[in-house]
């Protein structure tokens, strides 16, 4: 099963605010599903939506940042254990949120509080974004075998050391580059000044 790896922050406004957040509800319901599947054997599972909303309004929006706080957490750790690329930090972004919010409760500081949590969603964003391009890999189901442990020992790279290469990786942000998946020869261009 492919994660989606073309989360973007632009679609995501529009379309919330076209279905007045119906949309980034559906969104996120999408987020907590490929998180369980790409963070699965870490022992956690994030609550599901009907859970966060439950608690959300029990607690008048208190368990929003606790439930945010544990997601951004797990995302985290799994990015640090994988070695994948990004500078993702749950705390800071956390604190993005609340700011965020703290400041929508005033009439100036409803766009700061609206530009700090749009912000905040797009790091989240592109976390699960590289996260989704290291499980579609198959980096992630090899890395939990032990053939790969016993590998790494016979390298000399200690076992617990699961950070992959970005080497490893076999994707091509830019198209026109192939990859060993999709070697391509060079294109013939005949050069139109020597005529």
């Amino acid at each position: 099963m492919k994660i989606r790896t073309d989360r973007k922050l632009l679609p995501y406004i529009i379309f919330s605010l076209l279905t007045c957040g119906i949309y980034a509800l559906w969104y996120l319901y999408h987020i907590i599903k490929d998180v369980n599947i790409m963070c699965r054997g870490d022992g956690e599972h994030t609550p599901g939506l009907a859970k966060l909303i439950l608690l959300s309004i029990l607690t008048c929006g208190i368990y929003t940042f606790f439930w945010y706080y544990k997601m951004m957490q797990r995302m985290e750790r799994n990015v640090a254990e994988k070695g994948i690329p990004t500078a993702f930090n749950a705390k800071n972004t956390l604190i993005l949120i609340i700011i965020g919010a703290v400041a929508s409760y005033t009439y100036v500081g409803a766009i700061i509080g609206v530009i700090l949590n749009y912000y905040a969603i797009h790091l989240i964003f592109c976390a699960l974004n590289a996260m989704a391009i290291s499980y579609n890999s198959g980096a992630d189901s090899a890395m939990y075998t032990s053939d790969i442990a016993a590998e790494e020992k016979s390298h000399g790279a200690s076992p617990t050391d699961k950070r992959i290469p970005i080497s490893d990786l076999s994707f091509s942000i830019n198209p026109a580059i192939p990859t060993e998946d999709d070697p391509k020869e060079p294109e013939e261009y005949t050069d139109v000044t020597k005529e």
